[in-house]
């Protein structure tokens, strides 16, 4: 497995395959969150149905939209399917989680599909979005805690 030197730290990259699947989970979600949100508008009274279709259209906009383009800045710079498959996005930079700023930016580039596919063959695996925001997918590695623990003593007995 590839890694990549961040800082004095060093990180595995994520696969290609991993983050497809991570790409196909949060995808699967924004679908299931539309379908709960939307499916009750169709069995309303049919006056009440003429409002429907522009609320939908809208809200189906606005989830598609933010979801894509800002899911990989919540939490540490994981989205749900990179949480779920131990996948992590950082700056290049300083080796933190990336923002939203981040996130928006790598996934704009995604427009240019299968163009933008062709940019992860390269070293770090990055897309054209990665390069744009200077970014890489790693795997998630959490810091471990330094436990310190107590010296045994010995008992009077």
């Amino acid at each position: 497995m590839k890694s990549i030197k961040i800082g004095k730290k060093k990180f595995k990259l994520a696969s290609r395959m991993a983050r497809l699947y991570a790409l196909f989970i949060d995808v699967v979600l924004l679908g299931s969150v539309q379908v709960v949100f939307t499916l009750p508008f169709l069995f309303l009274e049919p006056w009440m149905y003429l409002s429907t279709p522009a609320f939908s259209a809208l809200f189906t906009a606005a989830l598609w939209t933010s979801g894509l383009l800002f899911i990989d800045g919540f939490r540490n710079g994981q989205g749900v399917g990179k949480k779920l498959l131990s996948l992590q996005v950082l700056r290049l930079k300083d080796g933190k989680p990336c923002t939203f700023k981040d996130a928006f930016l790598r996934r704009l580039a995604g427009v240019f599909q299968p163009l933008d596919f062709l940019w992860s063959l390269g070293e770090k695996r990055q897309r054209m979005g990665d390069k744009l925001a200077e970014t890489v997918v790693v795997r998630f590695e959490p810091e471990s805690e330094n436990w310190k623990l107590k010296p045994k003593t010995q008992s009077g007995f």
